[in-house]
């Protein structure tokens, strides 16, 4: 599940514009001043009560990594270099993702951290990582990196 797609749902429902990355900031962090720092996590866990294991990617505030950590959600970052993400950023080609690289720099520092608990704090949710995994290579090297890590979780 994805926090992110939940927020771009949420804006295509409310006709909220174009879900680019800065607007799709404000929104989630507006959800969160609104409804509390953990709601998407919450909203998610909710929507997937009847589901043993669940995969929740794209948190990045501090209140939905500690209401993640409170629902015995383990942290796991998987994390490539700046290069690389904006390279695949850019080929995604979704809203807002075919911005220079320096204007991805500044997107990527204004989410680093935060002292605001509902905002993005890329730095918080690598620090509470249980297991950070290298995305800088391909899919089957990511996928091989998960299945180490997931048989170890469940032996």
């Amino acid at each position: 599940v994805s926090s992110g797609d939940m927020i771009r749902g949420y804006m295509l429902a409310h006709n909220l514009g174009d879900p680019v990355r800065e607007r799709m900031q404000q929104v989630g962090n507006q959800l969160r001043h609104e409804h509390g720092s953990g709601y998407l996590v919450e909203e998610i866990k909710k929507s997937h009560q009847n589901t043993s294991k669940l995969l929740v990617n794209g948190l990045r505030s501090k209140g939905e990594i500690d209401a993640f950590e409170a629902f015995d959600g383990i942290i796991v970052a998987i994390h490539a270099p700046q290069e690389v993400r904006y390279q695949r950023a850019y080929g995604r080609g979704r809203p807002g993702d075919r911005v220079s690289f320096e204007q991805f720099k500044v997107e990527e520092d204004r989410e680093s951290t935060s002292l605001d608990d509902d905002a993005q704090n890329v730095s918080y949710a690598l620090s509470r990582a249980r297991h950070i995994i290298n995305n800088s290579l391909g899919e089957a090297e990511l996928l091989g990196e998960l299945e180490v890590f997931i048989d170890k979780l469940y032996r």
